[in-house]
């Protein structure tokens, strides 16, 4: 009983630790990823099987992580890792796998190492995936950006266009400021710069929302 007991009890801990970057900066956070990552390989080496998702989703953060402060060669690394656990273990249910491809994709964009095409024939790839709807908002997003890159406004006008909030639901305060600024970009390319204007100014509502411990770092990447 005490065994069970402990087993939870961890577990639980380090889920909670995978938290910590809505609490800390982006730098502390990588520093309490990594130590979480050191411990859950050795568990599962060991044989604890049932720690795979909590690794797999561990992987995924710490590549999240990586891209915020710009190590991309490891975030490339972790997305992979996470991608080839889920591909490897295909009985076991892995959340937000739409991520762990985002992440990867994105990661070797920041490296430049692909020509935008790819990237785009990329993402078109995995945009019909079943996936969790953020995970879904986010690749239309970063797909979206592609194709303005890729000077295919009209299909990424189109895209951005298909993606709807529901009024009911709680959504990354992130990404509906993303949503906003893609939209104006491709809104402002189609020539309907008032327009374009009208839809940045929606965005000031929503950047007080976003953790202040992570809004310098979006900031490299997007003006907001």
């Amino acid at each position: 009983s005490r065994m069970e007991y402990d087993h939870k009890s961890r577990y639980a801990y380090y889920e909670l630790l995978l938290l910590s970057d809505s609490i800390f900066d982006p730098n502390t956070s990588h520093m309490t990823l990594m130590q979480v990552l050191y411990d859950l390989e050795k568990i599962v080496n060991e044989g604890g099987v049932d720690y795979m998702t909590l690794l797999y989703k561990t992987l995924v953060n710490l590549s999240s992580n990586c891209i915020e402060i710009s190590h991309y060669l490891d975030a490339e690394k972790y997305a992979y890792k996470a991608l080839v656990i889920a591909d490897e273990n295909t009985y076991m249910q892995f959340p937000n796998i739409g991520a762990a491809f985002n992440n990867y994709l994105l990661s070797k964009s920041f490296q430049k190492a692909y020509p935008v095409s790819m990237f785009v024939k990329e993402y078109g790839k995995i945009i019909n995936l079943h996936l969790y709807e953020e995970d879904e908002i986010l690749i239309k997003l970063n797909y979206a950006g592609m194709l303005l890159l890729d000077d295919q406004f009209d299909i990424a006008y189109s895209l951005i266009d298909s993606i709807k909030f529901d009024s009911n639901k709680e959504y990354d305060p992130y990404y509906i400021c993303y949503y906003y600024i893609d939209k104006s970009i491709s809104v402002y390319l189609k020539g309907d710069y008032t327009i374009a204007l009208d839809l940045l100014n929606q965005i000031e509502q929503f950047i007080p929302l976003i953790s202040p411990t992570r809004k310098v770092y979006y900031k490299r990447y997007y003006v907001i």
